[in-house]
């Protein structure tokens, strides 16, 4: 199962894992709708490694899990059925985004493996900037401009950023340039 969307790179794979505990008949009865799950990994794609302390959640559940410092979680004692997992980090919080995963299904006694991971940083730029911005420069800087007063987006927040670009060659000697982009903030 493959899950991706503009705004989260998900379950880059997903498979499930068959369950076989030795119990008796009783025990099994009483645990039977309770022992799938997931076990997955979180990556850090914009800046390599593993995503540290973010929590996975499972929506409309109060299951969560926090990622360890490899990446990896685990969320168990759920029913066989169709979820949904958030994730939340502070590195979404700051790019603005909340994503949520497309449906995995679970089956009894099976644990889904997920990968998860956040957009690299060329699939946020083609996210967020114009198509004709996408060819001038390597890079980009994104934010929110907030009433001071309100806290509430500034919609229409006129946004300025002053550079310098120093180029040196044998013909022309040093050069200093001073570049300016600017962009108006939108509704969010």
């Amino acid at each position: 199962m493959t899950c991706r969307t503009i705004c989260f790179a998900l379950a880059m794979g997903a498979g499930t894992l068959r369950l076989q505990a030795q119990q008796s008949p009783a025990a099994r009865a009483t645990t039977d709708a309770a022992t799938s799950g997931f076990i997955g990994l979180v990556v850090d794609s914009i800046h390599g490694g593993a995503l540290t302390g973010a929590i996975i959640s499972v929506v409309g559940t109060a299951k969560r899990a926090t990622t360890d410092s490899r990446g990896r979680f685990r969320i168990d004692s759920l029913a066989a059925g169709a979820y949904r997992l958030a994730l939340t980090h502070a590195l979404f919080d700051t790019l603005g985004l909340k994503p949520v995963t497309q449906q995995i299904v679970l089956a009894p006694h099976h644990f889904a493996v997920v990968a998860l991971g956040t957009p690299s940083a060329r699939t946020l730029r083609q996210q967020f900037c114009p198509s004709s911005d996408t060819l001038a420069a390597p890079s980009f800087i994104m934010g929110q401009v907030r009433d001071a007063d309100t806290g509430k987006p500034a919609a229409g927040a006129r946004v300025s950023m002053d550079y310098s670009r120093t180029t040196v060659t044998l013909s022309s000697g040093v050069r200093h340039e001073i570049r300016v982009r600017r962009s108006i903030a939108d509704a969010d």
